[in-house]
């Protein structure tokens, strides 16, 4: 998959950190996710970006089910 610089990560800021979240949180509730991975993507958001590595694995799932 080639990426775009529209699907490139971005770094986050406290401009944009509240956009980020709140798309974050519709896009968990439009898949019904539980509150406990509605936490965990929230903190993932958070931890992930501080770790390159991490960044550069994409998420196969968040199906939990």
């Amino acid at each position: 998959m080639t990426e775009t610089s529209s699907h490139r990560y971005k770094p986050r800021n406290i401009i944009n950190a509240p956009n980020v979240k709140s798309s974050i949180f519709s896009r968990s509730q439009q898949r019904g996710d539980s509150e406990n991975i509605q936490r965990w993507l929230d903190i993932n958001r958070m931890v992930a970006p501080k770790y390159p590595a991490l960044v550069k694995q994409p998420f196969l799932s968040l199906d939990h089910r």
